[in-house]
């Protein structure tokens, strides 16, 4: 996407080369025009940061979650939280984001790759329990 207004509070996302998707909410333009994102990831706790630091040129997008909460009340939520420790399993960037957009913690990517996991798992379990 290319450079275009989005409202403060808004949830975004890049996906890198490995095609892992990346998540953060647009917090608020500076006096410059330039615009920041909070968010949390494997190199770093909750923090806020340029925009163009969370892209590194890469498209962006809009992710589309339904808000329970009010424009403020989504970047007090994200501010409350700069700080928190990033956990891969229980507090990543989906989980950062949907929590202060929706007030529940869920990664979707995640999920996906735990019904994978298991999948895969199972399809080793099963044969080797039946030779058994």
């Amino acid at each position: 996407m290319t450079s275009v207004f989005v409202p403060v509070g808004t949830a975004l996302s890049v996906v890198d080369k490995w095609g892992v998707r990346h998540t953060a909410l647009l917090s608020q333009y500076d006096v410059w025009g330039r615009a920041w994102v909070i968010d949390n990831s494997l190199t770093h706790d909750v923090k806020e940061r340029l925009f163009t630091e969370f892209t590194n040129g890469l498209d962006w997008s809009i992710v589309n979650y339904k808000p329970a909460f009010s424009q403020a009340d989504i970047l007090q939520r994200a501010y409350n939280m700069i700080g928190r420790r990033y956990n891969p399993l229980f507090f990543n960037c989906q989980h950062f984001t949907s929590l202060c957009v929706t007030g529940k913690a869920k990664s979707e990517q995640l999920r996906g790759a735990l019904t994978v996991a298991g999948l895969l798992l199972g399809a080793a379990v099963i044969p080797a329990m039946a030779l058994s």
